[in-house]
């Protein structure tokens, strides 16, 4: 039963789990020496999301403000509800994984890639030699960082999409209406503080399991080169359909206790 591709899919996951408690577990507990390490991790991290995420945000919004959503609202005469559009849509759906996708598909793989090496050129093993703790040297600080910038990368995608579509939109359809004024009170109006807790809370969940998926299958990685290509495929794979989970799961338990932010307003 244990040599079941199934089973084995299934013990990889829970060791995943085990992985992400030990991360719990080692990060609360002194010594705090991986903090400088973490912080450099995450700088390193938004400095590579942050043009793709620009890119990536920018295309999107714009894509949605004058093609599909735009031109609903304009059908209606109400383009200047298009900041209530980016309260609610994108806070729900697209601003929390086109950030973590970024996030997994550049730093992600970056990291997965980079404990591959070094466990293939024996480095890992050197450093448990040196008395380096494998889990509070390499893999808390990596995860922490991932972890810290889910929430940040995620806010940023959305002020982009905000500007993005605020700029496109008087341009696109030629109207006059669409005024920064018009367009920030039916964002304030659709969006709650709730909204945006449950925003938070899934992206630090999402960057979690960013970094737990892409140090385990960086450390556990094997065959040379092609096996760190592999790993870091499989990391990026198991990210992306985990994030569409996380958002699932989270959207459908947040309507579910707080139904009343789903009533349009105005």
């Amino acid at each position: 039963m244990t040599s079941t591709p199934g089973w084995i899919r299934v013990e990889r996951a829970g060791e995943m789990g085990k992985l992400g408690l030990a991360v719990i577990r080692t990060a609360v507990t002194p010594p705090y020496w991986w903090i400088p390490e973490a912080i450099n991790e995450a700088t390193l991290a938004l400095r590579r999301c942050f043009f793709p995420a620009l890119l990536a945000m920018t295309a999107f919004g714009v894509g949605l403000a004058c093609s599909f959503f735009g031109g609903i609202v304009r059908t209606f005469g109400a383009t200047d509800r298009l900041g209530a559009g980016i309260a609610i849509g994108f806070l729900r759906e697209p601003g929390v994984w086109v950030a973590i996708m970024i996030l997994a598909g550049v730093a992600g793989s970056s990291m997965c890639a980079d404990l591959g090496a070094r466990k293939i050129r024996e480095e890992l093993d050197a450093l448990k030699v040196l008395g380096v703790e494998e889990m509070r040297g390499l893999i808390v600080p990596r995860v922490v960082a991932m972890t810290l910038v889910g929430p940040v990368l995620g806010a940023f995608t959305v002020c982009v999409s905000y500007v993005s579509t605020l700029l496109a939109v008087p341009l696109a359809f030629h109207d006059s209406s669409v005024t920064v004024a018009a367009f920030t009170a039916t964002f304030k109006s659709f969006a709650s503080p709730l909204d945006e807790i449950n925003f938070v809370i899934k992206l630090t969940a999402a960057g979690f399991l960013v970094g737990v998926v892409s140090c385990y299958k960086g450390v556990r990685s094997s065959g040379g080169a092609e096996g760190v290509g592999r790993a870091v495929n499989e990391a990026v794979l198991i990210c992306f359909f985990g994030v569409w989970m996380i958002n699932i799961l989270f959207n459908t338990t947040f309507l579910s206790i707080f139904p009343k932010v789903s009533i349009f307003k105005g």
